[in-house]
């Protein structure tokens, strides 16, 4: 949490994409902070989350996020979200539509078949070799209390891009919050 929560402004909710955390995020939250709370949230597996024998999926991540806001006291966020933390953006307010007000949603879809083939093709092919010494991997490991699993974040990962999810037009017309999608 950046900033104040019982100052009166609607927090901003920020959301990273996969293989990041909220330190490598910190770039999209440091320019809000004079205006309002921010709460950045590591992912399952994901920074200093630790979770990384779980599946990830976006029901879970949603959820998470959710129970995060309930233990902070937060009854409704603004979100951002990117990538990974973009689709879980939109599976919160469909699942918890209470709790998300306006949303920015960037690089992400409601639906598998939005993202380019091109793109899943190449998460199918990723193994632990490709990352070894890379920065995502040294920044797995500076900051996870399992820091010997990054092998198994990127199986998970794999796994949740290979998951179908299809949220319809009609389900995300419904999202009560202006939601702007950057693709």
């Amino acid at each position: 949490v950046h900033g104040d929560l019982a100052s009166g402004k609607t927090p901003l909710l920020v959301l990273h994409g996969a293989f990041m955390s909220t330190d490598t995020i910190k770039p999209l939250i440091d320019p809000f902070l004079p205006a309002r709370p921010v709460i950045a949230v590591d992912a399952r597996g994901h920074g200093r989350s630790g979770g990384v024998d779980a599946p990830l999926t976006y029901d879970r991540m949603a959820d998470d996020t959710a129970a995060v806001l309930a233990q902070l006291g937060v009854e409704k966020v603004d979100v951002l979200g990117y990538s990974m933390g973009g689709t879980t953006a939109i599976r919160l307010a469909l699942k918890h539509p209470d709790k998300v007000g306006k949303q920015v949603i960037l690089s992400a879809t409601s639906r598998l078949d939005g993202l380019y083939p091109e793109v899943l093709a190449v998460i199918a092919t990723l193994t632990p070799e490709i990352f070894a010494g890379s920065p995502m991997e040294k920044e797995y490991k500076r900051l996870s209390p399992e820091p010997d699993g990054f092998p198994k974040l990127l199986a998970n990962i794999k796994a949740l891009d290979a998951a179908r999810y299809n949220w319809t037009d009609e389900d995300v017309r419904k999202i009560p919050g202006k939601t702007m999608v950057i693709i």
